[in-house]
C-alpha cells in the first residue's frame, strides 16, 4: 500500500482564466459536487416502488408523478399482470 512518503513531491498552482460569457469574469464551481445526488435520489425512489410493481417514475419525480406511478402500477395488477420483473 502506498503511503505519503512514496510519492513524489507536488506543487499546486492556480492559473486565473476569466469567464467569457458574463460581465464579471466568474464561474460556477458546485456544479461538480451535486451533479451525481438527483440520479442517486432518483433511483432511490425507483428502487423503494419496485415492488410495488412501479418501473419507472416520470421526472422530476414530484410527488403526484410518485402516486400515479404506483396507481399505474395497481391498475396494471388489477388487469392480471404480474408485478415482478420475473
Amino acid at each position: 500500500m502506498p503511503r505519503a512518503d512514496d510519492l513524489p513531491s507536488m506543487s499546486a498552482a492556480f492559473i486565473a482564466v476569466p469567464a467569457k460569457t458574463n460581465p464579471l469574469g466568474v464561474k460556477g464551481g458546485s456544479e461538480n459536487g451535486s451533479a451525481g445526488a438527483p440520479p442517486a435520489v432518483y433511483n432511490a425512489i425507483r428502487d423503494a416502488l419496485t415492488p410495488l410493481g412501479v418501473t419507472e417514475v416520470a421526472k422530476p419525480a414530484s410527488p403526484e408523478r410518485v402516486w400515479l406511478a404506483i396507481a399505474a402500477a395497481k391498475s396494471w395488477a388489477k388487469r392480471g399482470h404480474r408485478l415482478d420483473r420475473n
